[in-house]
């Protein structure tokens, strides 16, 4: 069963909502690793220095993986407009609705999820 309408309506809303959070709190961390940045430039002693670096790189790394979900976000928002949100990128078969309540963004059925975190565990680098 299809969603309706409205179900599409309401995660079309819940999904603006969740990027604005997110392009909110990315700008946020940028900026505090940049003020970071600053602070480090100024700072005397190593070990204070190095403890900046590790918050800096930690921020830039969260704010990365936030930014990786805005772009699926973006994808799911695209999914609205083209009539196929619900539908696995993947197999074309629908999402199941608790999972798509759970993660809006949501653009694989788990099965496909699982089959692609597989296929890049299995990718050699020699």
């Amino acid at each position: 069963m299809g969603l309706t309408k409205r179900e599409i309506e309401d995660f079309k809303n819940i999904l603006i909502d969740m990027r604005n959070q997110l392009t909110r709190q990315v700008k946020g961390f940028s900026e505090d690793a940049r003020e970071l940045e600053g602070v480090k430039g100024a700072s005397q002693h190593q070990a204070e220095g190095a403890g900046d670096s590790t918050t800096q790189n930690v921020l830039l790394e969260v704010a990365s993986k936030e930014v990786d979900v805005v772009k699926l976000i973006d994808r799911a928002l695209n999914k609205i407009e083209e009539g196929t949100y619900g539908v696995c990128d993947l197999t074309q078969k629908p999402i199941p609705k608790p999972r798509l309540t759970a993660i809006p963004y949501a653009i694989y059925t788990v099965e496909a999820q699982t089959m692609i975190e597989n296929d890049k565990k299995n990718i050699r680098y020699d």
